[in-house]
């Protein structure tokens, strides 16, 4: 049993052994046990509030030297501040920015000599519009720049130092909507499906420097933020956590968890995804999803409506591939398809070889809003 100090109790020298209770000053104290990061330094992005907060004070709790990397300077300092120790620090970091992502790690070695954990924690919601057509390019664009390049920036220049010293540990912070869909906005989904791909894959290479490289996915964490993003009043609450009875997610549940996959109680846990939910993944969606999400979901009579009805297709990259394939075999069962690619001479080329007048091209750059939107508005004069 470890032993975390020693104190004096009616003259009498006392070993102060872990789970023990004592008194000092009026106060009570609890011994935890060993330190599970002593010596270790770690870098939290997002850290200034919510999740990333709740771990960096965990974490220096438990022996780390912590720099927390954020774009709210005043919280971090504050946060740093509040921890009462040299080992804290704070240092401005956007994200999306590779400079400041880049400066960040070499903060914390520079002021640390190493860096040991990378929390990947920084992160958006965008705004909740679970209708696609409602969906704005430069919002989705926004969530997914901070959510997955975030990630991807912060992964990239922690193994440039971690490589060299063949140990680390890099978390990301993903989310349950990176496991099933129905749950939150497009762009949000879509991040948190992407941060746990990009994990699985520098986790195939970066293993073989002996660095580890995990995500924890919280299942909602009640703050103010989320109340307000969501809508929620306390009957709503109540179903929200209604699956793990007496049991409400809080933002310190998930920076243990991140503690987990930081300590060497993890060391040979590398390629996972530790979803923190009360079992929400596991239940019937149905519970759930209508309400999160705040619109009515298409049943599957809507779904199928006009299933006998002659098709109509538009394929973007048809000219060649899967897409020309695609073209044919769309033709051949009756439909009518327009080709859109910017391979002018190939698109054409299809549609002669189809044969049918039901068969046509136009140009289009899917990248260009704009030229989309006349896409689809030529789609519907061709094809009625």
């Amino acid at each position: 049993m470890a032993i975390l100090g020693q104190y004096h109790v009616l003259g009498k020298h006392r070993e102060w052994l872990p789970g023990e209770l004592i008194l000092i000053h009026g106060e009570c104290f609890t011994c935890l046990g060993s330190p599970k990061l002593e010596g270790k330094v770690a870098l939290i992005t997002g850290g200034s509030s919510g999740i990333g907060e709740s771990a960096a004070r965990l974490f220096a709790k438990h022996g780390a030297k912590v720099v927390i990397a954020d774009v709210q300077d005043e919280l971090g300092h504050s946060v740093c501040e509040e921890l009462k120790t040299e080992s804290a620090s704070f240092v401005h970091c956007d994200v999306t920015q590779e400079t400041d992502v880049e400066n960040a790690v070499n903060t914390a070695v520079s002021k640390h000599g190493k860096l040991d954990i990378m929390f990947n924690n920084a992160g958006i919601a965008g705004t909740p519009k679970p209708n696609i057509l409602d969906n704005d390019k430069a919002e989705f664009e926004k969530v997914m720049s901070v959510n997955v390049v975030g990630a991807f920036l912060g992964t990239k220049h922690a193994a440039r130092v971690m490589i060299p010293a063949r140990r680390g540990s890099i978390i990301s912070t993903a989310s349950v909507c990176g496991t099933i869909g129905g749950v939150a906005s497009h762009a949000y989904t879509s991040s948190k499906h992407g941060v746990i791909g990009l994990m699985r894959n520098t986790d195939v290479e970066l293993g073989q420097h002996g660095i580890r490289v995990n995500c924890v996915s919280p299942y909602v964490v009640l703050t103010p933020l989320v109340r307000d993003f969501f809508k929620l009043d306390d009957d709503e609450v109540n179903r929200l956590y209604s699956n793990l009875k007496e049991a409400v997610l809080k933002a310190e549940d998930v920076a243990e968890a991140a503690l987990f996959l930081g300590s060497d109680e993890s060391k040979y846990v590398s390629g996972h995804n530790l979803i923190v939910d009360g079992g929400f993944t596991i239940v019937n969606p149905e519970k759930y999803s209508q309400w999160l999400i705040g619109e009515q979901i298409l049943t599957y009579g809507e779904c199928f409506t006009g299933l006998n009805s002659p098709r109509k297709a538009l394929i973007t990259g048809g000219s060649s591939c899967v897409g020309d394939s695609a073209a044919g075999l769309f033709a051949k069962h009756g439909a009518k398809v327009v080709i859109a690619d910017i391979q002018d001479e190939r698109g054409h080329s299809v549609c002669e070889e189809l044969k049918i007048e039901s068969a046509s091209f136009v140009h289009v750059t899917l990248l260009k809003k704009k030229m989309l939107k006349i896409v689809l508005t030529q789609l519907l004069l061709k094809i009625n």
